[in-house]
């Protein structure tokens, strides 16, 4: 007996979700919580909160921009990729819509949750993600429609997100390792991006859809992906270099130890900056909290440029 080869209503709904891509809306998350959890233990609830509300943002994210491009012509029955059931008529617009007011309403309620347990001014930055998922296909001045997607994938899935979970967990954001991890992963999900729209540079083109490939052209595309995969590596590259104590020999040997009165005050739940005995200062920029020491030392190794 022949199988019907339509796909079955799991399957629809599963595909409505992009699973693929929950790892790459995920990942920015996970990277701040191993960074955080690397400086000491970490909150339970608000780690299981942050991945909530990672893989909820990034489902309305997918379903919005379905439901965008479907309304404006961009996604038709012949775009190719992954599974599209609106475009291929095989569910609703009204059944995308419900999915979209429930991935919303789990995303809104955990958010506020962790806003709650942590602290109001983030509310703020809530706002802002949900502009952002807005903004992204639909608004007056769609950013994917205009060559902004780029931009905005980078700030909105390495910035926010990385910057955001681990000010949650931690309290602070002023280290240099943080931006560094945060900068990597969000080039990492541009290039996930730049993938996609070379493979629908026609289609979008036909559409309007004016993707950075299409207003820059087709063989712009592997130059912006090693581009971004290179810098990406780099900043990984050197943090591992001091992470493994591979940094200069001069500086390595440097007095590395602060003294008491340089240890970070951690009664308040965040680093604070303090004076080393000798004047220098502190730098919470990881678990040592190192003094002005290392930094100097490896300006006086460094050659001029």
């Amino acid at each position: 007996m022949a199988r019907s080869s339509s796909p079955s209503r799991a399957q629809l709904w599963l595909g409505l979700t992009r699973p693929r891509t929950l790892l790459s809306g995920v990942s920015s998350v996970l990277v701040a919580l191993f960074y955080a959890l690397s400086l000491g233990s970490i909150d339970p609830l608000k780690t299981a909160l942050l991945l909530v509300v990672a893989i909820s943002a990034q489902i309305g994210s997918n379903i919005a921009n379905d439901l965008i491009d479907f309304k404006k012509g961009a996604d038709t029955d012949e775009r190719t990729g992954p599974l599209r059931p609106l475009s291929k008529g095989l569910l609703t617009e009204g059944e995308v819509r419900r999915a979209l007011y429930l991935s919303l309403a789990v995303f809104l309620v955990s958010g506020l949750t962790l806003i709650a347990l942590s602290s109001w001014w983030l509310l703020l930055v809530g706002l802002a993600v949900g502009l952002g998922i807005f903004a992204y296909s639909g608004g007056p001045y769609p950013l994917s429609y205009h060559g902004w997607g780029d931009a905005a994938v980078l700030v909105f899935f390495g910035w926010v997100p990385t910057v955001t979970s681990f000010y949650i967990l931690r309290g602070y954001v002023l280290d240099q390792t943080l931006w560094q991890l945060a900068t990597a992963i969000g080039l990492s999900s541009v290039n996930i991006l730049v993938v996609n729209n070379y493979r629908d540079v026609a289609e979008d083109s036909k559409a309007g859809k004016r993707t950075l490939i299409v207003r820059m052209g087709q063989d712009f595309a592997p130059r912006l992906y090693l581009t971004c995969g290179l810098l990406s590596m780099g900043l990984l590259y050197t943090l591992g270099l001091f992470q493994l104590g591979h940094a200069p020999a001069a500086a390595l040997r440097a007095p590395l130890q602060p003294d008491a009165s340089c240890a970070p005050d951690e009664s308040r739940g965040r680093a604070q900056w303090r004076a080393c005995s000798d004047g220098a200062q502190c730098f919470p920029s990881g678990p040592a909290h190192r003094c002005h020491a290392l930094a100097q030392a490896l300006a006086e190794h460094t050659p001029a440029s």
